[in-house]
């Protein structure tokens, strides 16, 4: 199986686990703009991930593209009334086959990703 660019939101969010999260938009794009220009992140998790200048906030078409995917899959819910939250399925952080799409350096830095994300996002 291929990888694309957006497994890595995929396997990002699988080692975040079943979490729910702020569907803050602005702020999701904004922490893997960080996560992904960390000197120790490696070209081959971030070349694929473009970020643009001409939002007020930085923004990947990538990113927003992983999500939709994701929320198509049901692998990532908004379900609450006001649909200000994200919400990781159970599925999803089962999901062993999207860690064969990376190697163990690349998985290193995703789980590094994802332990930001939740410091980010204040999770458990």
């Amino acid at each position: 199986m291929a990888r694309v660019p957006s497994d890595v939101v995929k396997c990002l969010f699988h080692f975040l686990g079943p979490e729910k999260f702020d569907a803050d938009i602005p702020k999701i794009h904004q922490v893997f703009f960080e996560i992904l220009n960390q000197p120790s992140t490696i070209p081959s998790i971030k070349e694929d991930i473009i970020f643009e200048d001409s939002k007020p906030y930085q923004y990947s078409e990538t990113i927003t593209f992983a999500l939709d995917r994701l929320q198509k899959s049901n692998l990532l819910h908004c379900n609450n009334p006001r649909l200000d939250q994200f919400e990781i399925s159970e599925k999803l952080s089962e999901l062993r086959s999207i860690e064969k799409l990376f190697d163990e350096s690349e998985i290193d830095i995703i789980k590094r990703g994802a332990e930001q994300f939740k410091r980010a996002f204040n999770l458990s």
